[in-house]
């Protein structure tokens, strides 16, 4: 037994000395990754984006400046190619020419009539109100409290009101009053004629128009 002992010691001490085959290994890659770490290159700084220009968006999205339009106030006008009374004269327009202007420049407009295209004194121009977009609709601006009741008769009473360019309501004419009653018809005409409204546009100016109304009790 005891030789056997002894023999296992020695076998002990010898493997003891001679390295494993995963110490090996586990060192091998140790060196590789630190070699690996030393040799690779910092990574490249992320690309800085181009500054956007503050307001690029809200000048995109800007509203087209409505359209202004003036008379030639004078018994004739003098069109120049420049915003100067020694300008080189381009045209001559009569009292009465409408044109459109697109740039001011002190006491100076640009217009354009026509082929005419220019720079004319403001003071021989009689300028317009800004023209209005067309729209085929009209809109309900000032609607007054309506009274409901819940006793009395019931029914509709309806109504054909002639509404003028400004939008005010100048007759109103009874279709039919299912309700049977005068009162609630005296009372629907009154509500209608307090009715205030932004009336339909065509060629940059407000029309009069017809609005029916239908009134429920």
């Amino acid at each position: 037994m005891t030789g056997t002992v002894q023999n296992a010691t020695r076998r002990e001490s010898a493997s003891s000395r001679r390295p494993s085959v995963g110490s090996a290994l586990g060192a091998g890659v140790l060196v590789l990754v630190l070699v690996a770490c030393q040799s690779a290159p910092p990574p490249l700084p992320e690309p800085v984006p181009e500054p956007v220009p503050v307001g690029a968006a809200e000048v995109e999205q800007r509203a087209a400046a409505p359209k202004v339009w003036a008379v030639v106030a004078g018994s004739s006008l003098n069109v120049r190619d420049r915003a100067d009374g020694k300008g080189a004269k381009l045209a001559t327009l009569q009292r009465g020419t409408r044109v459109r202007v697109l740039a001011e420049q002190g006491d100076w407009r640009e217009i354009t009539s026509g082929a005419v295209r220019g720079w004319v004194a403001v003071r021989y121009l009689k300028i317009e109100a800004p023209c209005l977009a067309d729209k085929g609709t009209a809109e309900v601006l000032d609607l007054p409290p309506l009274a409901m009741a819940t006793a009395g008769p019931h029914g509709a009473v309806v109504m054909e009101a002639t509404v003028s360019a400004a939008g005010r309501v100048r007759e109103v004419k009874v279709l039919s009053n299912s309700t049977g009653s005068a009162d609630l018809e005296r009372q629907a005409r009154t509500e209608l004629a307090q009715l205030h409204f932004a009336p339909p546009v065509r060629k940059c100016r407000p029309v009069p128009f017809i609005y029916t109304f239908t009134r429920s009790f």
